[in-house]
């Protein structure tokens, strides 16, 4: 952070950036989300390889989880804190740039679902990690695709929904503006191994036709076939 804004300006200009995400553009989204926030556990961070104390800015990063209503009929899981501007001063932001990371994650599944709280807190710390120089990569990206190795709920170890497939939110909406900067909204989509491939050889555009033509897009379903 430059010394231009006085550290108590700069945290009530930081809390009103991430108020503003919360209470006002994922109030619009999703209806009220609630004030549970389940944060990343720390030793997520040393599960990945990551042996010293995690950042306590990383451990306040989290996933909210949204009922059903009348705004979107399935459970969503939304991410919050990785568009945060950690270290930006108010007086340079140039609003056309990047929030953070630039980016927040959602997940749709058609019932309540801890494992999207897990994938969801994996894919914050890969990104978190990526972002910090850490970890070797680029953070996560629409089109981006992303093997999982092993079925997306663990409790359905026979599923074939074995990957991830990284789109924009079109649903809803591609992203979203806060006082600090752009961000990308963006769908975490769970597939097989045959989607995966098929996805490969499409232009972004085919592949959203595709899976919206197959009934996959935007929902989650490890039940699935």
């Amino acid at each position: 952070m430059s010394a231009q804004t006085p550290p108590e300006e700069w945290q009530k200009w930081f809390e009103q950036v991430w108020a503003y995400r919360e209470d006002v553009v994922y109030k619009q989204l999703f209806g009220s989300v609630g004030p549970q926030i389940e944060t990343i556990p720390p030793q997520l961070f040393h599960q990945m390889g990551y042996q010293a104390e995690p950042d306590p800015r990383w451990l306040v990063h989290g996933v909210f989880e949204v009922a059903p209503s009348e705004k979107l009929p399935w459970w969503t899981y939304v991410t919050t804190a990785l568009s945060n501007p950690w270290g930006d001063d108010p007086a340079a932001i140039d609003k056309d740039q990047p929030s953070g990371l630039g980016f927040e994650l959602l997940m749709h599944t058609p019932n309540q679902a801890r494992w999207a709280v897990q994938v969801l807190h994996w894919m914050m710390a890969v990104n978190i990690l990526a972002g910090s120089g850490i970890l070797q990569g680029e953070t996560v990206f629409a089109g981006g695709r992303i093997p999982l190795h092993t079925s997306i709920d663990p409790e359905n170890p026979g599923s074939k929904v074995r990957n991830l497939l990284i789109t924009e939110a079109q649903h809803l909406v591609p992203g979203f503006k806060l006082p600090s900067g752009t961000v990308e909204l963006l769908l975490c989509l769970g597939i097989t191994d045959a989607e995966m491939k098929l996805a490969a050889t499409l232009n972004y555009d085919d592949m959203m036709a595709q899976l919206k033509s197959d009934g996959i897009f935007p929902v989650t379903d490890p039940a699935r076939a």
